[in-house]
């Protein structure tokens, strides 16, 4: 289905002529309920990314299958890839809010060169990134890699590097799709990509008996599928938003708009993929199978957090496209609605979290008394701090919708440099919890973090009421 044809008939400026499904899911995004809104275009979205929370738990399960050394190094070298990602993932997000803007204010025109503009600028951080290549030693030397991890690891991490350069193209492509409400088109996609990846660590891990590097290369290959439908997506002249070369270039009047929205969100991600970084070397003193402890941790109490960013992603293309339309009412009832939804969602699963709890824990755990406790001291007190982030996290879809990244900045540094490092080095040299204290600064991060969040959309949206 084409959401948008280009007049052909001049070569320069095209005329862009919206469709007739274009018009009519403009329309049902602005006029539509908005329960019935978030829900639809939300619902494939928080799928997607609870089954890519579940594959994360594959890679680490995966790993664990290998030994605890492995389970360490996937834990740790992928929070260094994560870093780099955070570029990608800064540049996709202000991509998404520029072109749901567009969207909604109707200017087709903008909004192709606005997709060019975004493909020039992965252009040049996927250069950036193949020159990182070569310095992976000194990196992880930098980053302060244990020894043991690099020893194992080192492989694992390049591929991970090379696999940033698809993800950063796939990344703006996934976004065009979202702005066009493609929500279920996004959905089978990484679907494709997930039991791809399965399906290959399998094989690598249990067939053929490999070790954590081959994990990295499953990866590497799912991910060339959304890639092929980049591809086809922009090459082919019968399909939507069909580019061609001359339509790559990098504008002023298009760039400088996209680096400030992207640069706060980029540097957001960075920022708290770096502070993490800092936290599993502060828990290297307690011992580095905490650093997997938290890992594991993480990622299935991270199934409940990543529930709440499908309808961070809808709210905030809602948001941003009622605002292109010049209705600021409706924005802020999306933002509203959003609360009550991730609250009630948090709630909702947090109870078979406690319940499945020790049958969870024990899927990651070989014989080994040990690792199993410090996975207890920190996983529940992890799965309750992730009920605040259900604020947080429609707090921050109302900055992004509105192309306020700089507030979204300032609550994500926060979150990691002023409730999180501090809190753990504190906690670990003035008080007694020992293994407990990592759990505990969990909690006050995040709920300090929430308030923080509640406190600036309050005085934000007062602004907005007294214009």
């Amino acid at each position: 289905m084409n959401i948008f044809k280009w007049n052909n008939n001049t070569k320069s400026n095209q005329t862009v002529i919206p469709t007739s499904n274009e018009i009519q899911f403009r329309k049902y995004v602005l006029t539509a309920p908005i329960n019935k809104i978030l829900l639809s275009i939300g619902i494939p979205l928080v799928i997607y990314q609870i089954v890519n929370q579940l594959f994360k738990l594959l890679d680490i399960f995966m790993a664990a299958q290998i030994g605890s050394i492995e389970v360490g190094a996937v834990t740790y070298l992928s929070q260094l890839s994560l870093i780099v990602q955070a570029i990608a993932t800064g540049i996709s997000l202000a991509g998404g809010i520029k072109l749901s803007e567009e969207y909604g204010r109707e200017d087709y025109t903008k909004l192709r060169e606005t997709i060019g503009g975004l493909i020039s600028l992965v252009f040049f951080i996927s250069a950036f990134i193949l020159f990182l290549i070569p310095l992976t030693d000194t990196i992880l030397i930098i980053a302060k890699t244990p020894v043991d991890f690099i020893k194992v690891g080192r492989f694992y991490f390049i591929i991970q590097l090379l696999t940033l350069v698809f993800i950063f193209f796939n990344s703006i492509y996934l976004s065009i799709e979202g702005a066009a409400g493609h929500s279920m088109k996004i959905l089978i996609i990484n679907l494709s990509v997930l039991v791809s990846k399965a399906v290959l660590t399998y094989f690598f891990t249990f067939i053929l008996k490999t070790g954590i590097t081959m994990i990295a290369i499953a990866g590497l290959i799912s991910q060339l599928i959304p890639f092929i439908f980049f591809i086809i997506f922009f090459l082919d002249k019968n399909k939507a938003f069909s580019l061609s070369l001359r339509d790559i270039k990098p504008k002023s009047n298009i760039i400088f708009p996209l680096l400030k929205l992207a640069i706060p969100l980029s540097s957001e991600k960075f920022l708290f993929a770096f502070g993490k970084v800092i936290i599993n070397t502060l828990m290297t003193a307690f011992n580095p199978l905490m650093i997997s402890a938290f890992g594991i941790s993480d990622t299935i109490t991270g199934i409940n957090a990543v529930s709440y960013n499908g309808f961070q992603s809808a709210a905030a293309s809602c948001i941003s496209q009622s605002l292109g339309a010049n209705n600021k009412k409706r924005a802020l009832s999306i933002f509203y609605f959003n609360i009550l939804l991730n609250v009630i969602i948090g709630l909702a699963m947090i109870i078979p979290s406690i319940l499945f709890a020790p049958q969870i824990m024990e899927i990651f755990v070989k014989s080994n008394d040990e690792f199993l406790e410090f996975l207890q001291s920190i996983y529940y007190k992890d799965l309750f701090s992730t009920l605040p982030l259900a604020i947080n996290s429609a707090v921050l879809a109302l900055f992004y919708g509105f192309g306020k990244t700089k507030f979204s900045l300032i609550i994500n540094s926060a979150r990691i440099y002023a409730f999180r490092i501090p809190v753990l080095w504190l906690l670990s040299n003035f008080t007694s919890l020992g293994n407990n204290s990592i759990g505990y600064m969990l909690i006050i991060s995040n709920v300090s973090t929430s308030i923080l969040g509640l406190f600036l959309a309050h005085i934000f949206i007062l602004g907005k009421q007294n214009k």
